[in-house]
């Protein structure tokens, strides 16, 4: 770890992608769904602690320290705990739309800031599921300066669905 230490902070709802984990489930007596993001980033920090992380809660969002190595791992982990926390599985196609738009003025801010990041079109993004995240595409292009996320996070804030749904 030491020197390699990285922090990665990952806000529930943003991150959004793929694999199923059970048990990380917000538990809400009218939904199987989180009913606000505050419910959602409580539901990624127990799923997260359930896979021995030591996740906090850090500016409104869910903070992991990890070394660079686990990164890889840390996602993996992160994608299946926001899997059932998955806000696109029930919005309607202009709130998938809305969510888009905000995703472009996120990668555009990125890139002129210096990390360069290009979108799909809308169709591309509708067809895999409304998850594509600019942050989840820098990191995975190797784009993401050494230490640069909480700088890049604060010029670009990452965006959510709630930011369409209004929490």
């Amino acid at each position: 770890m030491g020197l390699d230490s990285m922090r990665s902070t990952l806000v529930a709802g943003v991150m959004v992608v793929a694999a199923v984990l059970s048990g990380c489930v917000a538990s809400t007596e009218t939904s199987p769904y989180p009913t606000s993001e505050t419910d959602a980033t409580q539901a990624l920090l127990r799923c997260l602690r359930d896979h021995s992380w030591d996740a906090q809660l850090e500016q409104g969002g869910v903070s992991v320290g990890t070394a660079k190595e686990q990164a890889d791992v840390l996602a993996r982990d992160t994608e299946e705990c926001n899997e059932d926390l998955d806000p696109a599985k029930f919005v309607t196609d202009e709130q998938r739309a809305a969510f888009y738009d905000l995703q472009v003025q996120t990668a555009a801010c990125l890139t002129e800031n210096g990390s360069p990041v290009t979108p799909p079109s809308r169709q591309a993004f509708l067809d895999d599921g409304a998850k594509w995240n600019p942050y989840v595409a820098l990191r995975e292009s190797g784009g993401m300066p050494t230490g640069g996320f909480d700088r890049l996070n604060s010029l670009c804030p990452q965006k959510s669905y709630w930011d369409v749904l209004g929490e």
